[in-house]
């Protein structure tokens, strides 16, 4: 029986390996076939498919889209997306940059607030990559605001919490879409996340369904 993860992160956004590392350790943990599925970027791609066909594990190519309902977020997996697709990419470069300004807003909320932390330093955790909330909430632990990034979320940076910034993000039937259009396959994950752990609106599945059979 193979043994499968379709959703995992690289330092490219909020994981913690290289994208070959991350395959090596797929590979030494016995695992078949994983997907990289970075927030809003595709930049681990070919390294990772590349460290998969030297290491043995089939890579599937994957993107974790932005998007929110009812000033919730909501994240949409695309699978098997054309990578090279002008107006997918052009979409994710949109919500990389605003994640970029979304960190720096929510930094200088947090110093207003009297809970500072670097720019500087949420910049040097995400290391080169995309700049998403669980930077911000490492700097906040390192700052000795709060004792675990769990806690950041739930005091400060979570949504409806005093320091978030609203991000410029996709309506999750525009999400799926655009994942249709660029050839893809979308999921939505980890749906018990939402304000009483209640699923995704009927409405908004029912959308999805139109919008992907109508593609």
């Amino acid at each position: 029986m193979s043994r499968i993860d379709l959703h995992t992160h690289t330092d490219r956004s909020d994981g913690t390996f290289a994208p070959a590392e991350l395959v090596r350790l797929a590979a030494e943990r016995d695992i078949d076939v994983i997907a990289i599925t970075d927030h809003d970027t595709t930049e681990a791609l070919e390294e990772g498919r590349t460290a998969g066909t030297s290491s043995g594990v089939d890579v599937v190519p994957g993107v974790e889209l932005s998007a929110e309902h009812d000033r919730r977020s909501v994240h949409v997996l695309a699978y098997w997306v054309d990578v090279g697709d002008r107006g997918f990419q052009s979409e994710l470069s949109r919500l990389r940059d605003q994640r970029l300004r979304r960190g720096e807003l929510m930094v200088e909320r947090l110093a207003e607030l009297g809970v500072p932390v670097s720019w500087e330093r949420v910049l040097e955790i995400a290391r080169g990559g995309n700049v998403v909330r669980p930077h911000v909430a490492q700097a906040l632990v390192e700052a000795g605001h709060v004792a675990s990034e769990e806690e950041a979320f739930d005091v400060w940076i979570g949504d409806d919490r005093p320091a978030n910034i609203a991000k410029h993000a996709l309506a999750p039937v525009d999400a799926v879409r655009l994942i249709r259009e660029a050839g893809g396959a979308a999921v939505v994950v980890h749906p018990g996340m939402w304000e009483g752990e209640a699923p995704l609106p009927r409405d908004v599945i029912e959308q999805a369904r139109r919008r992907s059979r109508a593609t």
